[in-house]
């Protein structure tokens, strides 16, 4: 059993090394806890950093554990919201060639996102910063959805929301991201 859960961590360790799921390019405001390194390329400052590999393979394992909950709930459902029409597309059609045990409604508008008391709900949001104040995350848990996950690069307080600091735009990371969400809801 401990060999194959180290197997496991490598293979993940190894697949966030190969799609660049660890780095974040263009200026950052401040630094953080989440960076570790900075490397300037180009005559225009624009800097590469990389992020602190421990926090960020806690943050993929919350993900991770978040999906299982839904998994094992009898009737759950995960949403998973992204203002990038591209991106709704293509997660929509991947999840139509691989269909999961999990039901995933993808959505480009939070207008239409509505609770169920007796349906189990997560709501994953990606690529920009999601709460500019409380009122949404008030109009999310009065919609009966407890559970959300952002990811994004912007430094902000995540009260009651878990958090992955990165930088979905890049093509790589957003199918990375897709096929563990995959692999999970088997």
């Amino acid at each position: 059993m401990k060999i194959m859960k180290l197997k496991i961590n490598i293979k993940l360790l190894r697949s966030i090394i190969e799609t660049d799921f660890f780095l974040i390019a263009g200026r950052l405001k401040q630094k953080n806890c989440y960076l570790k390194s900075a490397v300037l390329l180009g005559a225009k400052n624009k800097a590469t950093y990389s992020l602190e590999v421990f926090e960020l393979i806690k943050s993929i394992k919350q993900l991770i554990r978040l999906i299982q909950f839904l998994k094992s709930s009898t009737k759950s459902n995960l949403c998973i919201y992204s203002s990038n029409d591209q991106f709704v597309g293509l997660i929509i059609s991947f999840l139509k060639e691989n269909p999961s045990s999990v039901s995933i409604k993808v959505l480009s508008n939070l207008v239409k996102i509505k609770g169920n008391s007796n349906v189990t709900q997560a709501l994953l949001a990606l690529d920009k910063p999601l709460f500019e104040s409380n009122k949404m995350i008030k109009k999310l848990f009065d919609e009966n959805i407890p559970l959300i996950y952002k990811i994004n690069p912007k430094i902000e307080l995540s009260h009651g929301v878990y958090k992955m600091f990165n930088d979905i735009s890049n093509f790589k990371k957003l199918v990375f991201l897709i096929i563990v969400i995959s692999q999970v809801t088997l």
